[in-house]
């Protein structure tokens, strides 16, 4: 079980054809909206190179708002990194998280690769506006509610994340447009698909018993 065609497709391109992979998308409750703050919201493991903390870094240097990073910055190894621009707020709870989504104007992610990105789907359910990554699983999950910038390029997430700044009705759109589609990822729609996977699965079982 993946959480995304796009996942599923770099699967078999590394392991080659997989005939009962099922793809079941992740799911979140809808956030509580807050009164929305003049702040930027990103998240994640920033130990993770996949994450691409240097570019979002290098970005929050030309973006007008505060951007604000939650997530561990101490990896399982020991490993540190650190930040000049972006103002790093820790790991949190998911009650701390969950007022930091509501508060987001605008959640960025500039992360290199990624199966899903549920800290997306949960920034999208608040009513963020959304500027990510232009990598197939964004592209997959966020097309047309989202704008999409290259990862490898600072100053191209810093103007798309100042042109919301800059329109606050285009800001209000993509965060409504982006809260319209996290819709589509219920609670109800994941245990679906994983009560369907099983089902196969113990159906196949008893065919080859």
């Amino acid at each position: 079980i993946v959480p995304s065609a796009a996942f599923a497709a770099d699967l078999g391109a590394l392991h080659g054809p997989l005939p009962s992979l099922r793809v079941v998308p992740n799911a979140a409750r809808p956030g509580p909206v807050r009164r929305k703050a003049l702040e930027v919201l990103a998240a994640g493991r920033w130990w993770d190179e996949g994450k691409n903390l240097s570019a979002l870094d290098a970005a929050a240097a030309g973006i007008d708002w505060p951007v604000l990073a939650a997530g561990s910055a101490c990896g399982p190894s020991g490993e540190t990194v650190r930040a000049e621009h972006l103002r790093l707020v820790g790991a949190l709870d998911a009650a701390e998280m969950a007022e930091h989504y509501g508060r987001a104007s605008i959640f960025i992610s500039l992360s290199l690769y990624e199966p899903f990105g549920l800290a997306v789907l949960e920034a999208a359910s608040a009513g963020a506006a959304l500027v990510l990554s232009d990598i197939p699983t964004f592209r997959e999950i966020w097309e047309g509610a989202a704008l999409f910038v290259d990862p490898a390029r600072p100053e191209e997430a810093a103007r798309a994340v100042n042109s919301l700044i800059a329109d606050p009705g285009f800001r209000l759109r993509l965060g409504r447009n982006a809260q319209l589609r996290a819709g589509r990822y219920s609670l109800r729609r994941q245990l679906e698909g994983l009560d369907a996977a099983y089902r196969d699965a113990l159906a196949l079982r008893r065919l080859s018993a």
